[in-house]
This record gives C-alpha cells, structure tokens and sequence, in this order.
C-alpha cells in the first residue's frame, strides 16, 4: 500500500489553540471538581499534594495504590472522564474560537498530508477531545459509519451518544479488507486520502467490552493492547512510519509518551524519517535530548536521534503561524512550514 510521504502528528497543544486543554487544564478541572470531596483522605491527597500537576500521572498513582480501596479507583477515573466532559463544553462552545487558523491549517497544511492518487494519508492524534469531529465532520477510521456520525454533532455529547467499539473480530476483518482478502466489512469504509487515527481512543468511545474507551495515565502500552481497535491503531502507525523517507509534522505533541516516542525512533533509524515540529522547541528538546541524575550529572537520551532528524522548527502557537488577520495571505511562518513538506 502506498503511503502519503507527510504524515501529521498532534497533541494537546494543538486543540489549545481553538479552545482545549493543557494537562495544567486538565488537572484544574480535576482539582475544582466537588465530587474530589467524595474521595478518602489518602486518593484526595495523592490529587491535592501533586507537585507536578500531571493528571496522568496523578491518576495511575491512585490506580496503582493498594491503598486507595476499589470506589475511589473509580471515581478518579470518572474525574478525569468529567474533566473531558468540560473540555467538549469549552471546544463547542460559540462563538468558536480561532476561526481563521482552523480555515487556513485546513486549506493549506492538510492539503499537503492528503494523499495523492492511490496514496493513503493519515492525520494520527494522542487527543481525545472532539475538535475535528465537531468542525469539520472528521470520522475516526475504523469506526462503523453510522456510529461516527453520532460523534460529529455540535452540542455537548452525553452519555447517552457514547459509541462501542468494534470487537476482536470485527478488526480482524478490518485489517483483511486492508490486504485485500475480504471483499466487504459491513458499516465500516476503506482507507482513503485521509484517514484519522485516535491513538489513545476518544471522549464518546466505549470500549468492546462497554467499559470507557479512553487511555489514560502511565500504562498506556498495556491498556492499548487490551483494545482491539487501538492495537490496531498502534500497529497502523507504525507501519506508516516506517516507510523510507517519510516527513512526520508534530503538532503540539510534547513526546512525553514512550509507545509513541519508541516508533517515531524506530522510523528515524531505520527508515531515514524526518520530522518538521511545532511548539515549545526548548522544553520538546530537554524531554528528548538529555536526563539529569540527583548528582545534576547530564545523560545523552536514545531519542535525542528524534531530535537530530528535524528539518523544521517552530517556536510557536498554530495560531500565530496561521494567523486570523488576513483569511488569504500567509505569513512568512506559514510559508516556511509549508516549503518543508513541498
């Protein structure tokens, strides 16, 4: 199968631009929500006494602890599940913030990840917010069709809406339509020029079994492999990656999540992938270029190859590239971003 040669990567940086949340975000709402007064001393605190403000982190402490009985397990689960409640609130909420950047990125940048002829192009997130569905009616792949329509409403999404997931077997199919071995797999549509993937599941996702169908906090790998259709999400991405001299656009993305950070790797030794990022370029460069011990000794990361294989940098917000001043000209940031993926 032939593979657009630009692929593009976000995370949460990127949905802030039009309105979404940090992980500071996340651990606020967390933090304010009332039903933390429900929780035992010992799961309140671990979220009240957080030093570094990571609601991942916070939560897989208290999913870890064999001091935080079973309810307060739960609860803290659906803390963070309420936390992406406000964030689907605040993404549609009107008037829609940043009209003009979301306009121009799609215009200009998407157009360059679309692909051409046979070519299949994909657009990869680690967000689970509802921005692309809400905006401009994107429909994760791998979804029955009829279910990612129910996701691409522009009012809150409730409980009620939350779509199941496909099976084991229904994947299996899936990934046979793909090689070309089964003719048809029912609500489901065949890859095309562009294809979006939701790495770490969605806001809206029940999981095959009914449980919640987000992945969340420091055992992602683990709890990926426990669903089937983001497995297959996982095991897509890496086969994309991994075609020689290929061009990943990171968007937002902090490169804080090892699975993902262990394929981008691989792309980059193996199969001369380079990369074009966008965001904060001195914190992305610390978190993938070097460790520092208590003694403050500095150790060279494995993944500052992921650094080293940049051809493009941009120290800035989407929404300064593709500014909201002018819907027609582009800015000399816009034009450069866009001559590195000619």
């Amino acid at each position: 199968m032939e593979y657009s040669k630009n692929i593009l990567l976000t995370g949460a940086g990127y949905t802030a631009n039009f309105g979404g949340f940090v992980a500071s975000d996340m651990y606020e709402k967390i933090f304010n929500n009332s039903r933390i007064n429900s929780l035992s001393d010992t799961a309140g605190g671990i979220i009240r006494n957080s030093d570094d403000l990571d609601y991942e982190g916070i939560y897989s402490e208290i999913d870890a602890s064999s001091s935080v009985n079973p309810e307060d397990k739960i609860l803290a689960r659906e803390l963070v599940v309420d936390a992406y409640k406000a964030l689907d609130k605040e993404l549609k909420r009107g008037p829609t913030k940043a009209n003009g950047t979301y306009s121009k990125f799609g215009r200009t940048l998407i157009q360059r990840i679309i692909g051409r002829g046979t070519q299949k192009g994909f657009f990869f997130t680690t967000n689970q917010d509802l921005l692309q569905e809400s905006r401009s009616g994107m429909k994760a792949y791998g979804i029955p069709i009829s279910d990612a329509e129910k996701l691409n409403k522009k009012q809150i999404l409730e409980r009620k809406d939350f779509i199941q997931l496909p099976n084991l077997k229904d994947i299996e199919k899936l990934k046979a339509r793909i090689q070309g071995t089964e003719r048809h797999v029912g609500d489901y549509r065949d890859l095309n020029d562009l294809n979006y993937i939701k790495l770490h599941g969605s806001y809206g996702w029940l999981s095959a079994d009914g449980s919640d169908g987000m992945i969340f906090g420091k055992n992602k790998p683990r709890d990926l492999e426990k669903e089937p259709l983001l497995a297959f999400y996982l095991r897509l991405f890496r086969e994309v990656l991994c075609k020689d001299g290929a061009t990943l656009i990171v968007i937002g993305y902090s490169f804080r999540d090892k699975h993902i950070n262990d394929v981008i790797l691989e792309a980059v030794k193996n199969h001369d992938l380079h990369l074009v990022i966008v965001g904060n370029i001195q914190k992305i460069k610390n978190q993938l270029c070097y460790s520092q011990d208590d003694a403050g000794v500095k150790k060279e990361l494995e993944t500052k190859a992921i650094w080293d294989a940049r051809v493009g940098q941009f120290d800035k917000k989407l929404i300064d590239i593709f500014d909201d001043t002018n819907d027609t000209n582009l800015n000399t940031s816009a034009e450069d971003l866009l001559k590195k993926l000619s």
